[in-house]
């Protein structure tokens, strides 16, 4: 079987992801840090009954606050596994979790549907989200997965989320000034156009005809 899953915190969406300073707007009525599942000890619990039958752990953990206990609880019970999401967290605790061996399994997917709602209910804090950079300087053993059920994105839409979009040359303009003479026309061809189409014949035909004078 897998990793006994345990679901620490909510959601930003809904607001009941624990963190450390209060939600920006329209917070869970009683809860404006977010809405803990389990009392730290409960977590801590759950951790060590875990470790005692030979089991690995996922804790989902996606607010700062979250995140905090379940390294707390990680550490304090020897227990192995991983945080799923990650989603907000601090410098320190990054350092953290590339000691002990916690595996953050990261979904790229989040990145790019939590954006602008990232930045009305967490202010300020954009830079502590999906840290991945500093996951990768401090040694911490990153997995990433695609978000599903909860995501309809595939794979290979979240492997996206991760990666800067490639800039696609125009067809049909040259990148920089070449020479437009015959000689230097099967150079201009590969040059012109995004890669997969040659440039359209009327332009092949003008950059091939020799220069006057």
């Amino acid at each position: 079987m897998g990793p006994l899953k345990i679901i620490s915190d909510g959601s930003l969406n809904t607001r009941t992801a624990r963190c450390c300073e209060p939600y920006a707007e329209k917070a869970v009525h009683g809860f404006p840090l977010g809405q803990p599942n389990q009392t730290p000890e409960e977590l801590r619990s759950l951790l060590a009954r875990a470790r005692e039958n030979g089991l690995d752990v996922a804790v989902h953990a996606i607010g700062d606050r979250a995140v905090t206990e379940a390294l707390a609880a990680f550490a304090d019970t020897g227990a192995r596994g991983g945080i799923e999401h990650v989603q907000l967290t601090t410098r320190d605790d990054v350092r953290r979790m590339g000691a002990p061996g916690v595996r953050a399994s990261v979904q790229p997917a989040h990145l790019l549907d939590d954006r602008d709602v990232t930045e009305r209910l967490w202010p300020g804090r954009a830079e502590r989200c999906f840290p991945l950079r500093w996951m990768l300087d401090d040694g911490v053993d990153v997995v990433l997965g695609s978000g599903r059920p909860g995501l309809a994105a595939g794979p290979v839409a979240g492997d996206r989320g991760r990666c800067p979009p490639r800039r696609r040359r125009r067809r049909g303009v040259a990148p920089r000034a070449v020479d437009h003479r015959a000689r230097g026309a099967r150079r201009l061809d590969r040059r012109l156009g995004d890669g997969r189409r040659r440039p359209p014949r009327r332009l092949r035909d003008a950059v091939r005809r020799p220069a006057r004078g």
